[in-house]
């Protein structure tokens, strides 16, 4: 769908690594990391208020 590089998703982008027979699995993993850090920092910043929605949203009566 998306035919230019700037309009495609981190996950998207993230198989361009991947040659036609070689995957350079130093740089996936790389890249891998530093996608995936900054969401789990954002989560367990704002852990606390997940937790709270989910017991919230349980109490009934």
């Amino acid at each position: 769908m998306a035919t230019s590089t700037a309009s495609r998703t981190a996950s998207v982008a993230l198989t361009q690594f991947a040659g036609e027979f070689d995957v350079d699995r130093g740089v996936t993993t790389a890249a891998s990391v530093v996608l995936t850090v900054p969401i789990v920092i954002l989560f367990v910043i704002m852990q606390r208020y997940f937790t709270a929605g989910l017991t919230g949203g349980a109490v009934t009566g």
